[in-house]
């Protein structure tokens, strides 16, 4: 949600009801980013999710971690006081809405967190299809020096101040820490990201001190990957592509045996 000039405003979602939505005005997607844009009479924002999953880069492709980020500038010119706000939905860590979860705050350097789990943390206990992890816990998390707002459970909110032409831009982490992966012939595999002993806390602080540079790679690369699909098949077969790229490696990852 955003709130322009002391109004709230949806953004995503369908809650609160009574919030009007601000009209989407247009949607990207590319291998590594999802870019949505919205924008009414006062206010245009762009909202980019950027998982980085570059294949040249394991280290960079296991992290656990999609960044969102938010732009805001003034559509009239005028400058208009937002603030903007982010949930995380519990749904993230357990197999059915009806699980018990517990929330808690974890203190990290440098971010204020919030952190949900299953109660039960029954690790590696389901098989089969139509099923999602229970085990683990899922993080939002956001730099400190953002002056992030912590307003209630998996919710964070921005005072942007007073935004004018210029943008002003925020974000956060959303993160997944999975504990074991697998189970391969009998044994239990860590993620490959945890395979030296780091931790959730680690990968944060990795993910942030890479942010900016890691959005000029995926934008790189991006670029340079749908420039040889649209070559090679035109403008329809590179968007089918990135589709295709998103879900392949959505629906895979690395874990490490033992011997790493």
């Amino acid at each position: 949600t955003v709130r322009i000039d002391g109004r709230l405003y949806r953004v995503m979602g369908t809650r609160p009801a009574d919030a009007a939505a601000i009209p989407q005005a247009g949607v990207t997607v590319w291998p590594t980013r999802t870019i949505y844009r919205f924008a009414n009479e006062h206010v245009k924002l762009a909202l980019t999710f950027l998982t980085p999953a570059l294949p040249s880069d394991l280290n960079v492709l296991s992290r656990p971690v999609t960044y969102v980020a938010w732009e805001a500038c003034s559509a009239d010119g005028k400058p208009h006081a937002v603030q903007i706000e982010i949930a995380m939905g519990s749904q993230l860590a357990v197999n059915t809405p009806e699980q018990p979860v517990t929330w808690d705050r974890p203190a990290i350097a440098g971010f204020t967190v919030h952190r949900v789990g299953s109660r039960t943390q029954r690790v590696l206990a389901r098989k089969g299809d139509d099923l999602r992890i229970d085990w683990g816990y899922a993080y939002l998390a956001a730099p400190a020096g953002q002056q992030p707002e912590a307003t209630g459970a998996g919710v964070l909110r921005f005072d942007l101040g007073r935004v004018g032409p210029q943008p002003v831009e925020r974000h956060v982490l959303l993160a997944y820490d999975d504990l074991y992966s697998i189970k391969y012939f009998g044994a239990r595999l860590r993620p490959y990201w945890r395979r030296n002993g780091k931790e959730a806390a680690d990968v944060l602080t990795a993910a942030e001190r890479d942010y900016a540079a890691l959005a000029q790679r995926c934008r790189a690369f991006d670029e340079a990957l749908l420039a040889d699909l649209s070559r090679v098949g035109g403008d329809q077969y590179a968007a089918l592509c990135a589709l295709a790229y998103r879900q392949t490696f959505a629906g895979n990852k690395l874990a490490a045996d033992a011997k790493g």
